[in-house]
């Protein structure tokens, strides 16, 4: 995501930029534990998610599936790409 998004953050503070590059490019088992937790809390974030769309389904409500999903999907996007 680092890679290809274009926050509009950085045109004031390009150095940000460089700095999200330079941890994308790190393998996770060298990152520091601060960016770990952060995987970490996302991670535990989706796994709730995950938990209520899996809820609802059971019950029959689908209707809040779609965001849910379309949540999961790009969030996780983030959080898997640091494991490739």
């Amino acid at each position: 995501m680092a890679k290809t998004f274009n926050d509009p953050a950085y045109q004031s503070k390009p150095q940000k930029r460089e700095t999200r590059l330079k941890l994308a490019n790190t393998p996770y088992s060298e990152l520091p534990e601060d960016e770990k937790e952060k995987d970490r809390a996302v991670a535990r974030s989706l796994l709730d998610l995950w938990k209520k769309e899996h809820k609802l389904k059971q019950r029959g409500r689908l209707e809040n599936i779609a965001v849910i999903t379309a949540i999961i999907g790009l969030v996780g996007g983030i959080f898997f790409y640091h494991l490739i």
